[in-house]
């Protein structure tokens, strides 16, 4: 599986990256390009706001689920991350230690029948 990842903070780049590389998933920049094929995509909501609208506007059109991140007293970057449209927004400790399993939900949502509920 190929993840998309636009992430400005370089801590978090290497963290999703080596998290990401870990799993066994190919990590890729999260360029209109790469969007076409990848199965979801992370964002770090410290990015410009422009920036994370263009670029959750590409993923949600091409129908790749997205996962937004901040800080958890960051409370407008991830208000932000709702009101863009991310189908999960994580703090960074949810991120450092779930990125996987929140992933792999994601991935299993993404397969299932479309008349399929959770509940």
């Amino acid at each position: 599986m190929k993840v998309a990842l636009f992430e400005p903070n370089l801590f978090w780049d290497a963290k999703a990256r080596a998290i990401l590389t870990g799993a066994g998933w190919e990590c890729v920049a999260a360029t209109e390009e790469r969007l076409r094929d990848a199965g979801a995509l992370v964002v770090g909501l410290y990015a410009a706001e422009e920036d994370l609208r263009r670029v959750v506007a590409e993923a949600k059109l091409r129908g790749v689920p997205v996962i937004g991140h901040a800080g958890h007293k960051e409370k407008p970057l991830l208000n932000l991350g709702h009101e863009l449209g991310c189908d999960r927004v994580l703090t960074n400790g949810e991120l450092a230690h779930r990125l996987k399993a929140h992933l792999e939900a994601l991935f299993s949502a993404s397969t299932r029948d479309p008349g399929q509920t959770d509940g």
